[in-house]
């Protein structure tokens, strides 16, 4: 997770900042991030594998600070909410998720994310 730490601290928000980017630059933008966000939700799940919700939970959130939009992010985070017993926390990263996406994408959080939400009731 050391390791893991510092390649997230490399990255410093989108390539260029606020750059209007064509071409190569703007693939070098979305390569960053893609990759970054790769690597949050694959040290997120190594936590969760591991038990530890609330260190993958403080992971999640960074990555929605990186990219508001992926929904597999709101999903872990709720799953982990979930395990730590903080069920109104996970209901509010759901409708965060929902809004987002209708806001920007005029779309609907999917199943498998809704499904997550119902579970918190049951």
């Amino acid at each position: 997770m050391r390791l893991t730490e510092g390649a997230l601290a490399l990255y410093q928000g989108p390539f260029l900042g606020d750059e209007s980017l064509h071409g190569s630059g703007l693939v070098m933008r979305e390569r960053l991030r893609t990759r970054h966000i790769r690597l949050i939700l694959n040290s997120g799940r190594y936590l969760e594998r591991a038990g530890q919700y609330r260190n993958a939970a403080d992971l999640y959130l960074r990555g929605l600070e990186t990219d508001p939009l992926v929904e597999e992010i709101y999903a872990h985070l709720m799953a982990c909410y979930r395990r730590m017993g903080l069920k109104a926390d996970a209901a509010t990263v759901f409708k965060r998720c929902q809004s987002a996406l209708r806001e920007v994408l005029g779309m609907e959080p999917s199943d498998q994310t809704r499904r997550i939400y119902q579970s918190l009731f049951d």
